[in-house]
C-alpha cells in the first residue's frame, strides 16, 4: 500500500471471497489459518513490540479486504496484552 510498504510487513489470508451472490466478501478463515496467523503475529510482536496490527481496510477504507468483523486491530488487540517472548 502506498506510503506504508517501506515500514510494514504484509500478511495475507487466502480466501475471503463469498460463494453467495448476495455477499461479496466473508470471513471464511479455517481454524488452521487462525492458529498459524496467531503464532506468526506473536513472533512478530516479540521482535517489533511497538508495531501496530491493522487490516488493509483500516489503512485504506476504499479497500474491501480484509473482511474481518471486528477489524484486525480489534481482533488481535490481545497480543499487546501478552508479554512478548523475544
Amino acid at each position: 500500500m502506498k506510503d506504508f510498504n517501506s515500514q510494514s510487513i504484509g500478511i495475507c489470508y487466502e480466501g475471503g471471497r463469498s460463494l453467495s451472490a448476495d455477499v461479496r466478501f466473508e470471513d471464511n478463515r479455517t481454524a488452521e489459518q487462525m492458529q498459524v496467523i496467531d503464532e506468526v503475529l506473536q513472533i512478530l510482536h516479540a521482535h517489533y513490540p511497538d508495531a501496530r496490527i491493522v487490516g488493509h481496510h483500516e489503512l485504506n477504507p476504499r479497500k474491501a479486504c480484509p473482511c474481518l468483523s471486528p477489524p484486525a486491530s480489534v481482533e488481535y488487540a490481545y497480543i499487546f496484552e501478552t508479554p512478548s517472548r523475544a
